[in-house]
């Protein structure tokens, strides 16, 4: 059996958008969000979220501030990105879930 015990550091995908007329680009590292760090408990879904995104967010590049200055990939910036950006919070998510995917599938293969 092979497995990539690697994964966990993530991989670097490019994103793109476009806001108040504006394009915009971007890279994020994404990891996939291992199963075991799911909890029981699920009445703070929000919370939960935001150990998934905080997780599987490992770094980033382009990602400034409004003067244009570099922002580091920090807890409190992750969390202003996972509370005011949907589409990067989406990204984020599907990226990770992409790899999840890809990992159950080589698996499979086995």
């Amino acid at each position: 059996m092979k497995l990539n015990t690697k994964v966990d550091k993530g991989e670097w995908y490019d994103y793109t958008a476009t806001t108040s007329g504006t394009d915009v680009a971007a890279s994020f590292r994404v990891r996939p969000f291992p199963y075991s760090f799911i909890e029981a408990n699920t009445e703070d879904i929000v919370k939960e979220l935001w150990n998934h995104f905080k997780y599987c967010l490992v770094d980033w590049k382009d990602v400034t501030d409004t003067n244009d200055k570099p922002l580091k990939c920090t807890d409190e910036n992750k969390k202003a990105v996972f509370d005011y950006s949907e589409d990067v919070r989406e990204f984020v998510f599907s990226k990770s879930r992409e790899k999840l995917d890809e990992i159950n599938k080589q698996l499979k293969n086995l």
